[in-house]
């Protein structure tokens, strides 16, 4: 029965296609589910069931029209100030602000991009900072790939902001991953229905089209991720062995030495259960071989050395390859077997991944003084000394789960591919290919829930792979139920479960408009992100703008890219106002281009509860002509007044002489008091001294000093603040200022006392990361 079902779907040999009319073998040739081998040589390495009989369901040149459109949809939504939203603060200091740094030679400059630490480190920040590891932690070759674009729209005179170029380059780039994705897996299913249908699901993906619209390295790479895998993975005909005999195959077995021979034994036991494991279910057609394809080394180089290259610039995509390639490896043995074969047959894609990781070791040495430094550093970060869980938010262990069902069409197609899955698996034509998919994505998730600190992002492949497993299912329940030999049917079928999947999305995808849905992105719910990114680009764009101060957090602005202009800079970064004027600045990191903008390299520090100062700041700083803030009316003491209004910030402008009259906006209460003369410094001495202690840290000794004095004044009850005054004397040399406060501490509470080591001041949890 079985040999008489075979012989009435049995495909027409070559010869018997030839004698058909011409119109009959181009219908043929279109229905054939099998990849185009005569333009491509990544064939899949078994003979799975394919659609030569009925049509396919989508046509092939669908993930191409998807490109399309998700790049021109992308840059209309990233063309919007409006929709300037920060999803996380790394998708600006990351990347975009370092290449506008390197471009312009301004701008800040996060650690993971901080150059080594010298050995005579003179600063505490220097001694954390280099204790901790947090130093040199990124390759260059990220922001380097945006440099181009912002050098030519420099040299053209083009009057936009490095932001805008890098979302636009990002949109642009990162809406290849349904080509990409289509061609990985169709690679891996030889089924073209599959592909086509994986890469609608991911071009509509809730998940994909955030991470998409927002510059984040994990979704640039993700598109030369999968099309390079595909292009490397896959490029090997293992069924046809390069036309190796049976007796040169055994000749090609590895010869255990007797050292290593029980070793041997049983991996050679373990292979031989496994491929009795993966043994295909029996299809319903006979599928002709075709022959070798032609190869090409100079794809195969090229396709190793950009997926080198991105593997360096993401260290965490390293998980799913090596995944990838053991599952490849436990499906075809051959690759342990006639090990000397294979190791011979890819040395072109050694050759391509060992020049990338050379290039990427040089950018190191370049940007950092030290080869392959960026890898080292990231590793013992984030895995061996597990920084991340210290420095980051604990989140709870079945977010990643819960992300996997956002909204309703995705939970109902997980919970139909999991049945159809399960029941289907062990009898399912497409069973190995579908638990390689399984088994990584799964083990992805198992290791990131792992870790206390969790993001979306990191996991943005594994929606790519749940996307696979969508369209699997989909198949597979299709040929259960006999519906492909019923084509316009079956077409309209998966036409319409796209079409929902995509209007979905549509409507749960975050706008300006749904502040709501925004919120359930961003990072620590953010809220105001696009207002602020919106006052700060059309603040830039007044010529008399000589400083700013943003009554807002930093990590929600577009920073100095989107500024676009060198200007002292105040601003709030968490429980405080940091100050970065190129004038006053400590030496800390002295080893930094003039114009870049160190983090912790502040010019002062103002605790959000020292309002006097800040105050003081902004009167005497003539240079901050204008401000962002939410609240107007505490500032127009100050002498300024608003010039126009984003949402609910408003952007205020010093004001000018009487003979220059003031843009007013309407609805705006102007009325001043005469403004009250207090002291400099809020009579808050625990303030005082953590303003003064972290000011201290990075080596800015004369506002220190000032700070632990006027600390001491208001009537401190601890030491601590005479020990950090000492110690602030003494590092800028004034010896004398020494002597004279350590008496002050005997005299007050006693020589034992005052040399005992005192606890530091913590006002806040989160910054108890060095005891």
């Amino acid at each position: 029965m079985t040999q008489r079902r075979k012989k009435a779907f049995r495909v027409p040999s070559r010869l018997f296609q030839q004698r058909q009319p011409q119109h009959q073998v181009d219908e043929h040739e279109q229905s054939n589910d099998n990849p185009d081998r005569s333009t491509s040589n990544r064939k899949h390495k078994n003979n799975f069931t394919e659609e030569t009989v009925s049509k396919l369901l989508l046509p092939t040149w669908l993930p191409w029209f998807l490109v399309f459109f998700n790049m021109a949809s992308r840059v209309h939504y990233v063309m919007k100030p409006k929709n300037w939203w920060i999803l996380h603060p790394d998708e600006v200091f990351q990347g975009v602000e370092v290449a506008h740094s390197v471009v312009n030679g301004y701008g800040f400059r996060m650690y993971e991009y901080l150059p080594p630490l010298p050995l005579n480190r003179s600063t505490a920040a220097e001694d954390q900072e280099y204790s901790l590891g947090i130093y040199s932690m990124r390759s260059f070759l990220y922001p380097y790939l945006f440099t181009p674009f912002l050098y030519v729209t420099r040299y053209m005179g083009l009057k936009v902001n490095s932001f805008l170029v890098c979302k636009v380059i990002h949109a642009i780039l990162s809406s290849l991953l349904p080509l990409a994705v289509y061609r990985f897996t169709r690679a891996l299913y030889n089924s073209a229905d599959i592909a086509v249908m994986t890469s609608a699901f991911v071009a509509f993906s809730l998940q994909l089209n955030v991470f998409g619209t927002h510059c984040l390295a994990s979704s640039l790479v993700a598109p030369f991720f999968f099309l390079t895998l595909s292009e490397v993975l896959f490029f090997i005909d293992k069924d046809d062995n390069a036309g190796l005999t049976k007796e040169k195959k055994m000749e090609s077995k590895i010869k255990w030495s007797p050292k290593y021979k029980k070793i041997g034994t049983v991996i050679e036991y373990v292979i031989f259960v496994l491929n009795g494991f993966q043994k295909e279910s029996e299809v319903d057609t006979d599928i002709e071989k075709d022959s070798v394809s032609k190869f090409s080394s100079y794809r195969v180089i090229f396709s190793s050395f950009i997926l080198g290259l991105v593997v360096y610039v993401k260290i965490n995509l390293l998980l799913p390859l090596i995944l990838l390639v053991v599952m490849e490896i436990i499906h075809h043995p051959e690759y342990i077997t006639n090990f000397r074969f294979y190791w011979k047959r890819y040395t072109w894609v050694k050759v391509g991944i060992t020049a990338a990781l050379l290039l990427g070791g040089y950018v190191d040495f370049l940007t950092y003084g030290v080869w392959f430094l960026s890898p080292i550093q990231w590793i013992r970060f984030s895995f061996i000394r597990d920084m991340s869980s210290k420095y980051f938010d604990k989140s709870f262990p079945m977010e990643y789960i819960q992300s996997l069902n956002m909204n309703g069409s995705t939970t109902v197609l997980n919970a139909f591919a999991s049945v159809v899955i399960l029941l289907t698996l062990h009898r399912s034509q497409f069973k190995w290919s579908t638990v390689s998919v399984i088994m990584t994505a799964t083990t992805m998730v198992v290791v990131y829930s792992m870790q206390w600190h969790k993001e979306l992002r990191l996991i943005h492949n594994v929606y790519v792979f749940v996307c696979i497993l969508w369209a699997v299912a989909i198949r597979t329940a299709m040929d259960m139920f006999k519906l492909r030999k019923y084509r316009w049917l079956s077409t309209v079928m998966v036409s319409l479960i796209i079409c929902a999947f995509a209007l979905d999305s549509y409507a749960d995808f975050p706008t300006a408009g749904s502040q709501s849905s925004a919120v359930q992105w961003s990072h620590n719910n953010i809220q105001d992100s696009a207002a602020i990114n919106n006052c700060i680009e059309k603040t830039s764009a007044r010529g008399n703008l000589t400083g700013l101060f943003i009554d807002y957090t930093l990590y929600a602005t577009g920073g100095f890219s989107l500024l676009n202009k060198d200007v002292p800079l105040l601003t709030r970064v968490q429980h405080e106002y940091y100050e970065y004027d190129l004038s006053d600045r400590p030496l800390y990191r002295s080893g930094l281009d003039p114009g870049i903008r160190a983090m912790n390299r502040m010019s002062d520090i103002i605790h959000t509860l020292s309002t006097n100062y800040l105050h003081k700041t902004l009167t005497t700083k003539k240079q901050y002509n204008y401000i962002i803030t939410k609240d107007p009316e505490v500032f127009y003491l100050l002498d300024f007044d608003a010039t126009l209004r984003c949402s609910q910030f408003y952007v205020l402008r010093r004001l000018t002489p009487p003979s220059k009259p003031v843009e007013r906006v309407s609805n705006i209460k102007t009325k001043k008091s005469k403004r009250k003369t207090n002291d400099s410094f809020s009579p808050l001495p625990d303030v005082l001294e953590y303003e003064g202690s972290w000011l201290l840290t990075i080596g800015h000794y004369r506002k220190s000093s000032e700070r632990l004095r006027a600390c001491i004044s208001h009537g401190s009850s601890r030491v601590r603040p005479y020990q950090l005054l000492s110690l602030c004397y003494y590092r800028s040399g004034n010896i004398t200022a020494v002597k004279s406060i350590e008496t002050e501490c005997y005299t007050r509470y006693g020589q034992e006392k005052c040399d005992q080591p005192q606890p530091r001041l913590i006002l806040h949890q989160n910054y108890n990361v060095v005891s």
